[in-house]
């Protein structure tokens, strides 16, 4: 055996070895999804959505479960913008159980995060072994926000834009029109628009793709570009895509309101990226990601820039960390930016020695390309969910976790002992609204839930006063009517009208209680 037939094997055992390493990483990605999602309470509201829908056979035009958001309105039209995510979600729920459900959402984040970003490789002529390692970077990235929640979706339509984005650079600029294109992100944006609010990013994605492309193609003096031309069609269909939803054009303004309300300032995940963000440690692989990339678009700087489409995928890595710094929200899909980013940098392209070979062996072995790569990564995920669901945490909807103890007790309590409950007005901690309404088959009108843009900023301001039993508490119990309380046992209203005259407890453990007035007027009740 020659010295370079001995050489060639060895590479391809590693080729194998890398392979077999991607497998048991996407199963190891699935049990972790499984073992995680549930913990968020919002999933409860979109089941219950969901089921609302199935059962009446139309969306709702006024909200079923809630009683502030008509007697205080925020002057924003009640519109259920991921009405189609709410749907699937339950739809599996009610065809697979929890176990499913968890097996549906581990298999779209895989093909999001592991599937598609090594596909982008193969189609960029990028290093596969470098390509492996970035892709491993990337599906760690996606665990700064993993749910069950319509961002998934938004994930998945994201990767799946940008893999055609990088088909449509790859065509020779002599083409004309790729009519296949246009069809595909037509259908793509018909989709997302009814999913999920960031079907604007396909505007995004698309026409910086026209602006750089056109602009390179402008300063060469070629005019006649069908990779533009495809761009520009593509733009037009996708904003007649999202007029294919039960709201027509109202959904645009609606979408732009609720991205820029007030009330985000609020919520935890719509914050800017900061030093308290990396205390989190599912943060540190998406910081590694960014300084490889930020490290690749500064030394691509000094090269020659030789196509438009160049141009566009380098740009994708500081409009990625731009994103990233507004809201820490999009720190998954910036992950899929980045690695498009370096995936098409001329610096991971190695024309010789043992990487370039044992990356052609990569490429050999496992097909990036081919449809067995797909559905390796889906079976495996898969496989890795259903393991996870049914040998070691069974699933709960929703999960305990160190930030919410669901009050698993008192709703039961609450189911048991209809007669003893209030009939008045309820405050509610917002995410025991979201359990109630999954978990209860006749929930009690909640005061809020975790949808908070239905809320006006004033409302929410008085939930936290009350709450919190600033001095104004007693004030605001009057002014909502309030007669009986629903929130953590910890809180400090809990403990002060636990011994306050005029109020009694009604159910009380560690985790919460319920508390309502011994004597209510009748204008306290509905």
């Amino acid at each position: 055996m020659t010295a370079e037939v001995a050489s060639s094997k060895l590479l391809r055992i590693l080729a194998q070895l890398i392979f077999a390493s991607s497998l048991i990483f996407s199963a190891l990605f699935g049990a972790f999804v499984a073992g995680i999602v549930f913990r968020e309470p919002d999933v409860c509201f979109l089941l219950a959505m969901g089921r609302w829908m199935a059962e009446h056979g139309q969306i709702p035009t006024v909200d079923p479960f809630s009683y502030t958001y008509a007697a205080f309105p925020n002057g924003n039209a009640y519109v259920v913008y991921q009405w189609l995510t709410e749907l699937v979600l339950y739809g599996f729920h009610q065809l697979a159980g929890p176990t499913g459900l968890l097996v549906f959402t581990a298999i779209i984040l895989g093909i999001a995060f592991i599937a598609i970003p090594l596909r982008l490789f193969a189609l960029s002529g990028g290093n596969m072994v470098l390509g492996a390692s970035i892709t491993i970077l990337v599906m760690l990235a996606s665990w700064t926000h993993p749910s069950v929640r319509p961002e998934m979706f938004s994930f998945l339509l994201t990767a799946v834009l940008l893999e055609l984005l990088a088909r449509l650079s790859k065509r020779d600029a002599t083409d004309g029109i790729d009519y296949r294109f246009v069809g595909f992100a037509f259908l793509l944006e018909v989709l997302w628009t009814n999913l999920h609010c960031l079907f604007i990013f396909y505007f995004i994605l698309v026409g910086f793709f026209i602006v750089c492309l056109g602009s390179y193609s402008l300063l060469k003096g070629d005019k006649n570009d069908g990779r533009v031309k495809t761009a520009c069609l593509a733009m037009l269909a996708g904003g007649i895509a999202t007029l294919v939803n039960p709201y027509f054009f109202s959904l645009w303004p609606y979408t732009f309101k609720m991205l820029t309300d007030p009330i985000n300032k609020t919520i935890l995940e719509m914050q800017p990226f900061s030093l308290s963000t990396l205390k989190t440690p599912t943060t540190y692989p998406w910081l590694v990601l960014a300084l490889i990339s930020v490290s690749m678009f500064l030394i691509a700087l000094r090269k020659r820039i030789a196509s438009g489409a160049q141009l566009y995928f380098l740009l994708l890595i500081p409009a990625a960390m731009a994103m990233s710094f507004l809201t820490v929200r999009t720190l998954p899909i910036a992950a899929l930016m980045m690695c498009c980013g370096i995936a098409f940098s001329p610096l991971s392209t190695f024309t010789e020695g043992k990487l370039s070979r044992l990356s052609k062996e990569f490429e050999d072995v496992i097909g990036p390309l081919s449809p067995g790569w797909l559905v390796s990564v889906c079976v495996l995920c898969g496989l890795g969910a259903y393991f996870m669901a049914s040998r070691i945490i069974p699933p709960e909807i929703p999960e305990e976790s160190a930030a919410f103890k669901p009050p698993v007790k008192a709703i039961k309590y609450l189911e048991a002992h209809q007669s003893d409950v209030p009939k008045g007005n309820m405050l509610n901690d917002s995410h025991y609204g979201a359990v109630m309404m999954w978990q209860m088959k006749d929930s009690p009108k909640v005061f809020v839930d975790p949808r908070y843009f239905l809320y006006n900023v004033a409302l929410m301001n008085d939930y936290w006063d009350m709450v919190q039993n600033k001095v104004n508490a007693t004030e605001l119990l009057d002014k909502y009517k309030i007669a009986w309380v629903f929130l953590p046992s910890s809180t400090a209203l809990v403990h002060d009208l636990t011994v306050k005259p005029g109020w009694s407890v009604v159910y009380s453990d560690n985790i919460a209680s319920i508390v309502a007035r011994e004597k209510w007027k009748d204008n306290f009740n509905h």
